[in-house]
């Protein structure tokens, strides 16, 4: 079975905390390949990524218990061992997925790179602004970077210090 690549400004199913049903959903920011917010395609609404719950499947068989003539609901068969489900661990802010690497050497490559670059004040980042290359860029969480990579009409990879991250913007022309 071969699973389709997501991408930013692509689609996926989510639960969306507006509707409370399972609906597709454009994917807004992507970071390490894992879907983070994602936009209702039904109602409009921005929120993070809820994965659909899968349903457990049940092989356990149905007993019909019958008592003096009559006939009790259906039930499943249990056994008597009951496993907790797995907890999600969480990886501290602290911790990094990539191999250990100087941060502070990184920090420091990260303000040259951008002094260069800054020309004036950073652009507010929201979904709808248009960037260009260089461009320095003022976001609500992951603070000030630059655009390092256009990506197709709608996405720009932004450099931060705490990385790079994808994030979708408005529609550029491209002559």
């Amino acid at each position: 079975m071969a699973t389709k690549k997501l991408t930013v400004g692509g689609y996926t199913e989510s639960r969306c905390s507006r509707c409370k049903d399972i609906t597709n959903h454009i994917i807004v920011a992507m970071v390490d390949g894992e879907v983070i917010k994602v936009q209702c395609c039904a109602c409009g609404s921005m929120h993070k990524h809820r994965p659909p719950r899968v349903a457990k499947s049940s092989s356990a068989p149905t007993v019909v218990k019958r008592s003096g003539g009559r006939v009790s609901p259906v039930r499943k068969v249990t056994t008597g061992t009951t496993s907790a489900p797995a907890k999600r661990t969480s990886r501290k802010k602290s911790q990094s997925a990539h191999p250990a690497v100087n941060q502070e050497a990184v920090r420091k490559l990260w303000e040259r790179a951008l002094m260069a670059r800054s020309h004036g004040d950073p652009k507010p980042y929201t979904i709808d602004t248009v960037f260009e290359l260089d461009d320095v860029v003022e976001h609500s969480k992951f603070g000030t970077g630059y655009v390092s990579e256009l990506i197709d009409n709608d996405k720009v990879k932004i450099m931060f210090q705490c990385g790079e991250k994808m994030l979708r913007c408005g529609l550029r022309n491209v002559a």
